[in-house]
């Protein structure tokens, strides 16, 4: 499964290994916080803040390369502008396994 973009390699060439090592930690780390800040706004019902949740973590997991976890995040937040309530539900479950295969497709690649 492809859903780390080309980028994040250079990305790995231009920082030192323990400054990279930090970001990437700190990233995969907020990117768990926040998906389960979605999951408690799905309870709540709170589609504001999912809609602005998810537009963060659109732009950062692109800035990152994982192209997949961008994309589903991009779906979440047309979704809440939509009120596709259904469907909302729906990425909000693919999102914490686009997540985990994310973490994996980064270590098995050497970046974590």
């Amino acid at each position: 499964m492809k859903s780390l973009r080309r980028h994040a390699k250079p990305l790995k060439h231009d920082l030192p290994v323990e400054k990279f090592q930090s970001l990437l930690d700190i990233f995969l780390s907020g990117i768990e916080k926040q998906i389960s800040q979605v999951y408690a706004f799905l309870r709540d019902q709170n589609h504001t803040q999912i809609e602005i949740l998810a537009h963060a973590m659109k732009s950062s997991t692109y800035a990152f390369g994982a192209t997949r976890l961008s994309y589903l995040a991009k779906c979440i937040e047309e979704a809440c502008q939509q009120q596709q309530l259904a469907l909302l539900k729906q990425y909000c479950v693919f999102i914490d396994n686009a997540r985990q295969e994310t973490e994996t497709e980064f270590k098995r690649k050497g970046y974590a």
